[in-house]
């Protein structure tokens, strides 16, 4: 039974308590001081990008990125990022993480991949289809799903940077508060976004410069939601980036461009690298534990799906008896595809305790158990 709380010390709990702010979602930095930009939601906002990272070069200057290899995984509901430590290796700072150039969740991948597979021959032998020779319209659909499904995915390279976001009205101009209602975020984008959103917008402009930073910019995420309710995914889906180059709004914004370089400061790419989960450096016993927890329900449906295989369930031919009992319960079908209906009537379900799977040319059958 759990303690009874002292009493004496209910006034202040209650008190303490009044203020509370719930975590939603998976902390994406471990410091609330330095958040992580997310997509408003069909809204547009007024972004300067400071100088803080700017480095002069032998070409002129340029803007410091945090470069990473980045794997996603979900954990039920959840999603995180794990940075990637394949090919670290030979120095003291690898060697005292215990980095020996693999990676725990590269070598994961393997694994994720064959339940991807065996699971895409699964439901195509379902609809009576080959996966490698059917129509794009039969099996394009499953291929999506099956990879939005996968626990870990393969890394991607991402940047992180500082932003600086002025609160600003539809009229474009800054909301009354705006000097002090700036919010200094780090932005963390796959490297392909930031390349084909922020310098192909540079190019644009009539003396392109190197980099994005000491630039005003309007990114805009609103969108035609066609009466349906308004999403971040959406919303980044349709997102517009531009660089503000009309200069008497430029002079307006002059001054919050000032007051932003001094919040910046601090948002340093070795900030970005201690505070961002998805940049941090792990020892690598650690990453083993996290992949293991995130491998978990995918290594035992590779398990499964091998042991009903044996006896011809799954990607296999059918031998025509019965999967036995032990077996039922731990069927990986029962995990995914229910009510997939194909293009020639084929169907998954589970109708009164009776699982029973109609492919082409052949299958097997789960009789009802008491």
């Amino acid at each position: 039974m759990a303690r009874k709380v002292d009493m004496n010390l209910l006034n202040s709990l209650i008190e303490g308590s009044q203020n509370q702010v719930v975590q939603k979602g998976t902390p994406l930095t471990t410091d609330p001081n330095f958040p992580l930009f997310t997509t408003p939601v069909n809204e547009d906002v007024v972004v300067y990008i400071p100088r803080t990272n700017v480095v002069v070069t032998e070409n002129g200057e340029d803007m410091r990125l945090l470069t990473s290899h980045i794997h996603t995984a979900k954990v039920g509901n959840r999603t995180r990022q794990l940075r990637c430590i394949n090919g670290l290796l030979g120095n003291p700072a690898f060697d005292a993480l215990g980095y020996d150039g693999t990676c725990p969740a590269c070598d994961a991948m393997s694994e994720v991949w064959e339940l991807y597979k065996m699971k895409l021959e699964s439901e195509a032998k379902m609809l009576g289809v080959d996966p490698q020779t059917a129509p794009d319209n039969i099996i394009k659909p499953i291929r999506t799903r099956l990879l939005e499904e996968m626990a870990l995915k393969d890394a991607e390279e991402y940047v992180t940077f500082t932003v600086v976001v002025i609160p600003s009205s539809r009229l474009g101009s800054p909301t009354p508060d705006a000097m002090n209602a700036m919010k200094v975020y780090f932005v963390h984008w796959r490297k392909k976004r930031y390349e084909e959103k922020l310098l192909s917008a540079l190019k644009t402009l009539m003396n392109a410069p190197s980099h994005p930073a000491g630039l005003l910019w309007q990114w805009q995420f609103t969108y035609n939601t066609g009466g349906k309710q308004p999403n971040a995914r959406d919303s980044a889906l349709n997102a517009r980036y531009n660089v503000i180059t009309d200069s008497q709004v430029i002079e307006i914004y002059k001054p919050f461009m000032m007051k932003a370089e001094e919040l910046a400061k601090e948002f340093t790419v070795l900030k970005a690298a201690e505070v961002v989960v998805a940049n941090q450096f792990m020892y690598k016993e650690d990453i083993v534990q996290e992949v293991d927890k995130i491998m978990a329900n995918t290594r035992k449906l590779v398990k499964d799906f091998k042991a009903l295989s044996s006896v011809g369930g799954v990607g296999q031919q059918a031998l025509g008896g019965f999967v036995p009992q032990g077996l039922l319960n731990a069927n990986p079908l029962m995990n995914f595809g229910q009510g997939v209906q194909g293009q020639q009537g084929q169907s998954l379900g589970l109708q009164q305790g009776v699982q029973q799977v109609q492919s082409q040319p052949q299958g097997f059958f789960v009789p009802p158990q008491n």
